[in-house]
């Protein structure tokens, strides 16, 4: 079985590379080309093909996996099946009906559909969420389920940690997946309409922490963005006011005596930070001030008072 790959992000990577050098090790990769980004904004290749271009695999780039170049070159390598993981471009009804495709998706389907799905299942406070393995349909992840994994979510569960799990699940599931499809052994289950929920892409305005938010809620917020998109409060209306949260922890109001105050203000005791949300507080414990490194509440505290109140 002749298989290629497309896909994007770190996430595939960690794919592609547990399919290199088996029975099902991709002849093509296929991955958007260079974009422009950090401060210099200077061209950057995507993970995937930066990863195959070193290991001297076959490698095409493009801008539109529609485009009649990618179909020539699958049908060049007599390609009887593409993986599709994180990839980020829709597959269009030509391309999906001239070769098969699955596509690894990071939940358990129907659940999290979409393009958001671990920050999605962590912003919820989901209890598991898992890895599903599904034939490519023209519709947004609601193709038949070949294969799935479920993964238990700790308390404390952050986006990377997450999906470091969920990326080993992934490379254990494709490879079963297409054990069962060269035999002759795999059994596709279709999804329940009635289950599903959507995973919309993570809108800028989310990654502020306004304190009207329960504890609980913005604790949520930063374990699942903080890590990646940055996470933020406002102590004043300019930019230079935006501090930056990478760790907190929710507390229980009534657990604090010293929390007597109003929604939004904060409290500084020593070495801690405590935001009085609507509902608990919420314990900074590493911040990042505008324009400045990561570090902890005790640093940022070192030679300033603590801020009065959240905007």
């Amino acid at each position: 079985m002749r298989t290629a790959f497309c896909g994007t992000t770190w996430f595939a990577v960690r794919v592609l590379e547990s399919m290199l050098g088996g029975k099902y090790s991709p002849a093509l990769v296929i991955s958007p080309p260079p974009s422009r980004a950090g401060r210099g904004r200077s061209l950057t290749p995507t993970p995937v093909a930066e990863f195959a271009r070193e290991g001297g695999m076959e490698l095409l780039e493009s801008a539109d996996v529609n485009q009649g170049d990618v179909a020539a070159a699958l049908a060049a390598r007599s390609t009887d099946l593409v993986v599709v993981c994180a990839f980020g471009q829709l597959i269009g009804r030509e391309l999906i009906s001239s070769h098969r495709f699955l596509n690894v998706h990071p939940s358990l389907v129907p659940r999290w559909r979409g393009a958001a799905p671990i920050e999605r299942a962590l912003l919820a406070g989901d209890d598991e969420t898992g890895v599903s393995v599904m034939e490519l349909t023209e519709g947004l992840d609601d193709g038949p389920v070949l294969g799935v994994e479920s993964v238990g979510m700790g308390s404390r569960e952050t986006y990377a940690t997450l999906a470091d799990r969920l990326a080993d699940s992934a490379c254990a599931v494709v490879e079963t997946v297409l054990a069962e499809i060269s035999s002759g052994s795999a059994q596709a289950s279709p999804q329940d309409e009635s289950l599903v929920t959507y995973a919309e892409k993570i809108d800028p305005s989310e990654r502020y922490l306004s304190p009207e938010s329960s504890a609980v809620e913005l604790d949520r917020r930063v374990r699942a963005l903080g890590g990646r998109l940055g996470t933020y409060l406002m102590l004043g209306e300019g930019p230079e006011d935006r501090l930056g949260v990478v760790e907190c922890v929710p507390v229980d109001r009534t657990s604090d005596a010293s929390a007597a105050g109003r929604t939004g203000e904060v409290l500084g005791d020593g070495d801690d930070l405590l935001v009085i949300c609507a509902e608990g507080l919420l314990r900074l414990i590493q911040v990042k001030p505008a324009g400045g490194r990561a570090m902890t509440v005790a640093d940022y505290l070192r030679g300033r008072d603590a801020p009065l109140r959240v905007l």
